[in-house]
């Protein structure tokens, strides 16, 4: 199996005895992460409840005093059901900050406050259930807590697997985007990863990640060029990128050709299909729809049954709904159809039909490369094997994890990292201009989208850039001010995650001006940064004391149950019961300190019986009742 090559692909070089490289697959509704260090297996990293994917985001609840409380994976998917002015998932749908995007949102998670300022900041405010406090977080602080959370994961496990002593911190990480993603949008990433204390060593788009994982996982690569189309059904886009991979020099290599994409297919869509489908038969009963959709927990509690029921569909013609109490305390039975579902999609099946013969053409492909859960719909699956045959669908790559072995091969390349699998990546991009000036027509090659760099343009003023921001097609109008007092001028397009265009005029005596032409995206500041930072660490301390805290009152508890299972002194079993009934109903307030204390005194008192045993216990009774007589 060429999944093993994977296993060993990587050792650290001299120079990096003890390095470590985190591979994130940040996708809109799951991420999946991967470590590459000393001592580590090379496998994704598993969750708390030990699965294999995280939800993407949190939430975050207020306790009694009024503190932030903040739940991931699981149990912000529950806190969602019950306070969906919690939630904060799924954020990067709206990391562009497009208005579109953000209003969508908001009917979905409608409990949640999403804010864009005139300086294209993007808050998320949470609420308490009553409304009477709320939390206030730029998108860029709740990425840094979703990666910083991966992160702790990832140092726990590198801590369990290396041997004694070794260092294990995780300072640098490499993230899937995808393609289209605008500056705005990998800036957002980059400050968030930064405010996690990660050093981002590459942004790789995410078509690229499944073609390294593809053609690692390959067999044989023939010298000719061998096409083929990667097909990733996420949950936020459907992605097409169409590849050739041949083996010319003795070098695997892997070229992007040509990318498309659509927001109008994508798994939230089909769940939010099901959801109204749903929430239609409820109202063919009961005839109260309209007042299912006002309510935000239910709504949610709603996606999360739909998005079960889309899973099931995926394997079955129909499936059984059972909802408890899903409203006036009346529970509520449907049966809904696989037939159902997809006669609700023919307008999304007709896209995705206009979308691969855009990208494919009458190209001979070698196979048709599946990733993303929404590759495993039926209907997709019919459609491609209808127009390819279904002897093109690969079966090489996993699905859910293509992307983040991509990711984590592309990073380790970039960081220099020794690896037995080589190979060579080339993804090109054109950025077109027009000059009025000189009435022609030029372009840019920027290769390697994920490297940053500079390059000189010629000196055209009223000059029109297309696609100058590298994501979507769009046109920037500039010209050269009137007066500029300078030896001689040039134009400067600095790119990467982040691009801007400069007029550098030169000063003479080696000097230089600057004036910027195109400014994107700043990103947040220093001085934000560092603020951001200090908040997440206050609140890593904050939910330190309390698993502290509840830790002690598990310890206690324990002890509680133990002792009374060798006490036989009456008097003493009563007071071990005040003392559960105490933790159980009056322990809220109390700090580390007041249980501490309390489980010393306990521990204490009936040191001889922890440390003999009930035969210790049964010495003690008889010591009381000889005291009596």
């Amino acid at each position: 199996m060429k999944f093993f090559k994977i296993v060993s692909f990587l050792v650290c070089t001299a120079y990096c005895v003890q390095c470590a490289l985190l591979g994130i697959d940040f996708g809109t509704q799951n991420t999946k992460a991967v470590l590459i260090a000393p001592g580590v297996s090379l496998d994704v990293l598993l969750t708390p409840e030990s699965k294999r994917k995280e939800v993407s985001g949190l939430a975050a609840t207020f306790d009694k005093d009024g503190k932030i409380e903040r739940h991931f994976g699981t149990h912000a998917l529950a806190s969602c059901v019950k306070s969906p002015q919690s939630c904060m998932l799924y954020m990067n749908t709206i990391i562009e900050g497009e208005e579109g995007e953000i209003q969508k949102y908001q009917e979905q998670f409608p409990g949640v406050a999403i804010n864009k300022d005139n300086h294209g900041l993007i808050r998320v405010t949470v609420k308490s259930r009553d409304g009477s406090k709320e939390e206030t977080f730029h998108i860029e602080e709740v990425l840094g807590m979703v990666f910083n959370e991966i992160k702790k994961r990832a140092e726990q496990h590198w801590s369990e697997s290396a041997s004694s002593g070794m260092i294990t911190k995780v300072d640098d990480v490499v993230i899937s985007v995808p393609y289209q993603l605008s500056a705005e949008g990998r800036l957002r990433i980059i400050d968030g990863a930064e405010i996690a204390g990660l050093n981002v060593v590459s942004l790789v788009e995410d078509g690229m990640s499944i073609a390294i994982d593809y053609l690692n996982r390959k067999n044989e690569i023939d010298s000719a060029d061998e096409y083929h189309l990667i097909f990733d059904g996420g949950a936020g886009q459907t992605k097409l990128t169409l590849t050739s991979v041949n083996n010319k020099d003795g070098k695997p290599a892997v070229n992007i050709i040509s990318r498309a994409s659509t927001k109008s297919i994508n798994g939230e869509i089909f769940t939010s299909k099901i959801r109204d489908l749903i929430i239609e038969k409820f109202d063919e009963r009961q005839g109260k729809g309209l007042l299912l959709r006002k309510d935000a927990r239910l709504m949610q509690k709603l996606w999360q049954i739909a998005e079960r029921t889309k899973l099931i569909l995926s394997a079955n013609t129909e499936t059984d709904v059972y909802i408890e109490s899903l409203y006036d305390d009346n529970d509520f039975r449907c049966v809904v159809t696989r037939e159902e579902f997809e006669e609700l999609l023919k307008k999304e099946r007709g896209l995705l039909g206009e979308l691969v013969d855009g990208i494919a053409g009458n190209l001979t492909l070698g196979s048709i490369v599946l990733s993303g859960g929404s590759s495993r719909i039926p209907w997709i699956q019919k459609l491609l094997v209808e127009k390819f045959g279904e002897e093109s669908i690969s079966k090489n790559v996993n699905a859910d994890e293509s992307v983040v072995f991509g990711t984590i091969m592309r990073g380790a390349q970039l960081m220099g990292l020794k690896q037995r699998f080589q190979f060579t990546v080339n993804s090109e991009r054109t950025l077109k201009y027009w000059s009025e000036e000189l009435q022609v027509s030029e372009s840019i090659t920027v290769s390697g989208q994920e490297e940053e760099g500079t390059l000189e343009i010629p000196g055209l003023a009223n000059t029109t850039f297309h696609d100058f921001n590298v994501a979507y097609e769009k046109e920037y109008m500039f010209e050269v001010p009137e007066s500029i007092d300078c030896n001689s001028t040039r134009y400067v397009l600095e790119y990467g995650a982040d691009l801007n265009m400069y007029l550098i005029c030169d000063m003479g005596e080696g000097k230089e001006r600057r004036h910027v032409l195109i400014r994107h995206h700043r990103g947040m500041n220093e001085i934000a940064k560092f603020s951001a930072k200090e908040k997440l660490r206050l609140l890593d301390h904050s939910d330190e004391e309390k698993r502290l805290l509840s830790d002690m009152k598990n310890k206690l508890e324990t002890l509680i149950y133990e002792l009374r299972g060798v006490e036989q002194n009456e008097a003493k079993l009563a007071e071990l019961d005040e003392l559960l009934d105490w933790l159980d109903y009056e322990s809220g307030d109390a700090t580390f300190s007041d249980v501490s204390k309390r489980y010393e005194e306990l521990h204490g008192e009936y040191r001889v019986i922890l440390e003999g045993g009930p035969s210790a216990a049964l010495d003690t009774e008889e010591q009381d009742v000889h005291d009596e007589l």
